[in-house]
């Protein structure tokens, strides 16, 4: 199946340096980009399905980098099914799990969070919800968790850990544990805000 979108206001390439595409084309084969800025008129004939966009902005997929996901496409604390795939109604094709701290019952010893984390990065491997890109598993960082448990999991294929719901009692005493997962090529979000509910606190990302 060959696509053409014609008559594009504007394409965004999503590079600040150079923002925009000159032309008003895009042409997909099987679903995938082909060309983007201009085509012949021939190109465009050939296409199976041509689409005039009216002057709409052409733009890449948004990535949510705060995602707390359990597993499948579906959300407990907010009692959703289906909430990625919704996603792509407005625009956005990668999620990545700000840890999976909503899994009921989740476990809080080492060898839990370890084995919590290496599921969801092995399930999200396999499953795009709505043809989405998710990068799940990240390990929550929890009392107890030593430098070998951080090298274990990244040889699994985790790269993601998460400062903010385990029981460690301040601040610095997560200093040590992303010290170990920078060190084995982690990415740590870390939790933060205010108070949004007895159980639970906003969080916004902070890349560590």
């Amino acid at each position: 199946m060959k696509t053409a979108i014609v008559n594009i206001g504007v394409i965004v390439t999503g590079d600040w340096r150079d923002p925009t595409v000159l032309g008003d084309t895009i042409v997909m084969v099987d679903g995938e980009i082909e060309t983007v800025g201009t085509a012949s008129a021939d190109a465009v004939s050939a296409c199976d399905v041509v689409i005039d966009a009216d002057g709409a902005t052409a733009v890449p997929g948004f990535i949510d980098s705060q995602v707390h996901n359990t597993f499948g496409d579906y959300t407990p604390r907010q009692k959703t099914v289906g909430f990625r795939e919704s996603y792509l109604h407005g625009g956005t094709t990668t999620g990545i799990t700000a840890s999976e701290a909503h899994v009921t019952g989740r476990p809080k010893d080492p060898e839990g969070v370890k084995a919590l984390a290496v599921t969801a990065q092995r399930c999200f491997e396999n499953y795009r919800p709505g043809g989405m890109r998710f990068w799940g598993g990240s390990i929550i960082l929890e009392p107890g968790l030593v430098e070998a448990d951080f090298k274990e999991i990244a040889e699994k294929g985790v790269w993601l850990a998460k400062a903010g719901f385990g029981a460690v009692e301040t601040p610095y005493d997560y200093a040590p544990m992303i010290g170990w997962a920078r060190k084995h090529v982690m990415i740590i979000t870390v939790h933060t805000g205010g108070p949004r509910s007895p159980t639970h606190r906003a969080s916004g990302p902070i890349i560590c």
